[in-house]
């Protein structure tokens, strides 16, 4: 007897500890219920209204908020009375309403609320990118709005179910966290080379290239490049990097094929004249090589 309840002890210990590893493991899974669910767009008529709905549920919205209400009050009380007192707590409310009013306006800019993402969080959306592959519409963001709303709440890593408001917030965060943000050190790398190729008068007032630049030996350009590339290649062998190059990689093919399905022929024209003009520029620089080398 001891032996039987002894075997269904653990059978049961088991069974609950693969129930904790699978609500785990959930959030990071697509979940197909999650379409049902409503984005803050489709429950607010505003998005004004949204941004204060969400501003009150801050810690610090209702501390101020509360303060500047009880202040109010008071100052009415006291007037009524007659009491000078009521001028001080008048003003004390005026400063408290101010205080309020600029942790609105904090709160109400987009780079504030998103940069509230940790690492864990970044790594659920990149994979959220990844798995469902949006495009150029709106709609295609909103599924991942939704997804990542759910995880961040019953994760508890935000208060409401209304983290972004719809589908362009989540493209915002990937093209000014992601894609903007890879882009960056190649801009800088070719601005930089461009810049170093200035000419420089000689005595007869003609310009001529720096004999530096032009051989390819200007050392600040050799190592400023260098470490453009060597930090560039340090961020794709870290965990987040890999994930970004995926989903950049994904979005690209995602959102070419979404072209070429809604304007087949446009699209083949673009493709063609492209394809013509890299084969133009490598002609040109073939000929130029070949002309150097005469």
């Amino acid at each position: 007897m001891y032996k039987y309840f002894s075997n269904l002890t653990r059978f049961t210990q088991k069974k609950n500890m693969k129930l904790d590893s699978l609500k785990q493991e959930q959030p990071f899974l697509a979940d197909d219920s999650v379409g049902t669910l409503l984005l803050p767009k489709d429950k607010f008529s505003f998005w004004i209204t949204y941004a204060f709905s969400e501003h009150m549920h801050q810690l610090a919205s209702k501390i101020w908020g509360g303060l500047a209400i009880l202040l109010a009050v008071l100052t009415i009380t006291f007037g009524i009375l007659g009491n000078d007192i009521s001028i001080a707590f008048f003003i004390f409310s005026l400063f408290s309403l101010l205080f309020f009013l600029i942790l609105f306006a904090v709160n109400c800019e987009r780079d504030h609320k998103l940069y509230k993402l940790n690492s864990h969080n970044k790594m659920k959306l990149l994979m959220d990118i990844i798995e469902n592959k949006p495009n150029a519409s709106v709609q295609s963001w909103d599924i991942i709005a939704r997804h990542m709303n759910k995880y961040l709440y019953l994760e508890g890593y935000y208060n409401t179910p209304n983290f972004f408001y719809d589908g362009n917030e989540v493209y915002y965060w990937f093209r000014r966290f992601v894609l903007e943000a890879r882009m960056a050190p190649q801009q800088n790398i070719a601005t930089t080379t461009q810049n170093s190729s200035s000419v420089a008068d000689s005595k007869d007032g003609v310009k001529e290239l720096d004999p530096n630049i032009a051989s390819g030996t200007s050392p600040e350009l050799a190592v400023l490049q260098a470490s453009r590339i060597a930090a560039s290649n340090l961020a794709d062998r870290t965990e987040l990097g890999k994930y970004e190059i995926v989903a950049l990689q994904v979005y690209e093919e995602s959102v070419a094929e979404y072209w070429a399905n809604e304007y087949p022929v446009a699209f083949e024209r673009v493709e063609n004249f492209v394809d013509t003009t890299n084969t133009g520029t490598s002609k040109q620089d073939t000929t130029a090589e070949y002309a150097d080398m005469v």
